[in-house]
């Protein structure tokens, strides 16, 4: 006889059962992968018990734990498409603490060029410039944006310059609510 829970909410949406894993924080720090308003990043994976103590636990059929009570978990506010350029801002409800995950990255990269220093005529030098859509929050407002996010070195003296790699202009983010992480 199989036995197990199930957690619903006023909607009858199933919550939580044997089968359901949300991610959970397991480290936070400053800068890095999650943009949040106060400058702190939150890292996200799947469940870890903290070790013996009181709380509540769901395992499933095989014991890989899908819940402990001790554990903040990611509450998703909202799912983002970005802009295929320029910026764009959402607001959220006021008295939260939000944060975004990049959930894919767009990249464009483009080549800078020169006459290279010392050379003949007709010969270059170039570097790539790569710009992606970052977001960053403010708040309550929550801002993608495109922005150079590095520049690479100059190359050696060519005659030809290569083409750049196919821009990939389509991201994602998810928006959470980390009030009280």
């Amino acid at each position: 006889m199989a036995f197990g829970i199930e957690v619903e909410n006023n909607h009858g949406t199933l919550l939580l059962d044997a089968t359901y894993r949300n991610l959970a924080v397991t480290s936070a720090s400053t800068g890095g992968v999650v943009a949040v308003g106060d400058g702190r990043s939150f890292r996200f994976d799947v469940p870890t018990p903290p070790g013996p103590g009181w709380g509540a636990q769901v395992f499933t059929a095989s014991g890989q734990c899908v819940f402990d009570s001790r554990l903040k978990y990611a509450r998703v506010v909202d799912t983002l498409s970005g802009p295929l350029s320029g910026s764009t801002t959402h607001t959220y409800p006021a008295g939260r603490q939000y944060a975004v995950i990049t959930n894919k990255r767009a990249v464009e990269m483009s080549y800078e060029v020169r006459d290279a220093p010392g050379s003949p005529a007709g010969w270059y030098n170039y570097r790539a410039i790569f710009r992606r859509c970052l977001p960053s929050v403010s708040g309550n407002m929550v801002t993608l944006a495109w922005g150079v996010f590095g520049t690479g070195d100059w190359s050696p003296p060519v005659q030809v310059i290569p083409t750049p790699a196919t821009a990939d202009y389509q991201s994602r983010f998810v928006v959470l609510d980390v009030t009280g992480y």
